[in-house]
């Protein structure tokens, strides 16, 4: 239950996030996603990568419906400048809101292997 995915501490350097070349007023959102290991002191205790910044991700909620009534959030923050990115949601998308930012994290289930 660490604050953030790396430790106890904030660190702007260990995730992609707090970024300031977002792009220019009126013009589109720079795509600043990164690989999987471009930043590898954005790692969990259980060896998941970039959990707190790089892209929010879809997820879906647990305990009640966000405010559209959907199951789904977005969690993990993204290359945003000031984005609170320990343990962050963002309910006010629906959803079929897409963007640069947001991804989904595909995962495997390794219970079977040795």
């Amino acid at each position: 239950m660490l604050p953030y995915p790396y430790g106890l501490s904030r660190d702007a350097t260990a995730c992609n996030i707090d970024r300031m070349d977002l792009g220019g007023p009126q013009s589109r959102l720079n795509d600043l996603r990164a690989p999987v290991d471009a930043y590898p002191r954005c790692l969990s205790p259980f060896f998941i990568h970039d959990m707190s910044g790089n892209v929010e991700e879809w997820v879906t909620l647990d305990h009640g419906r966000a405010p559209d009534r959907s199951a789904s959030a977005m969690k993990g923050a993204w290359w945003l400048p000031g984005k609170n990115t320990c343990r962050a949601a963002t309910l006010g998308h629906g959803e079929v809101y897409e963007g640069p930012q947001v991804g989904v994290r595909c995962c495997k289930d390794t219970s079977n292997e040795r």
